[in-house]
């Protein structure tokens, strides 16, 4: 009679991923990444002026944020018009437009965080899948 000795190394992490924790400390460490590659890419663009390429400062952070959250808002306007956006205006009107473009960059950038939260807990369901085969049987 064969005797065999399962091996459960793997559910350990296959417990880890299923953790909803693990999944929003994994979103929110990918959601910074993007962030950080951001603001360079806001640097390359010329948006703003830095002292060097390299400096991870607030204004660096800030920049990233609004490149984050605007790439994710143009995906949920994509249906839509652009020019509907409004244009820059002068007096009391820029206050407004300055608020409301926060807001949009806000929803932007929480939009993109909920995006990327759903891809990782559909990249970690299909690890699960993966990790259900890989229950190694070792002989006694």
């Amino acid at each position: 009679m064969n005797r065999y000795k399962y091996s459960f190394r793997r559910t350990n992490v296959a417990n880890a991923l299923a953790s909803p924790v693990t999944r929003f400390a994994l979103t929110l460490l990918l959601f910074v990444v993007l962030v950080v590659l951001g603001g360079y890419f806001s640097k390359l663009l010329g948006l703003y002026e830095y002292s060097s390429f390299l400096a991870l400062d607030l204004e660096h952070l800030a920049f990233g944020l609004v490149a984050v959250g605007f790439s994710s808002l143009l995906t949920m306007l994509r249906p839509f018009h652009l020019h509907m956006l409004p244009s820059r205006g002068t007096g009391d009107r820029s206050s407004i437009e300055g608020i409301f473009f926060l807001v949009l960059v806000a929803v932007g950038a929480i939009k993109g965080f909920y995006s990327l939260y759903k891809l990782v807990a559909k990249l970690s369901q299909s690890a699960l899948a993966k990790a259900e085969y890989m229950v190694e049987n070792v002989a006694v």
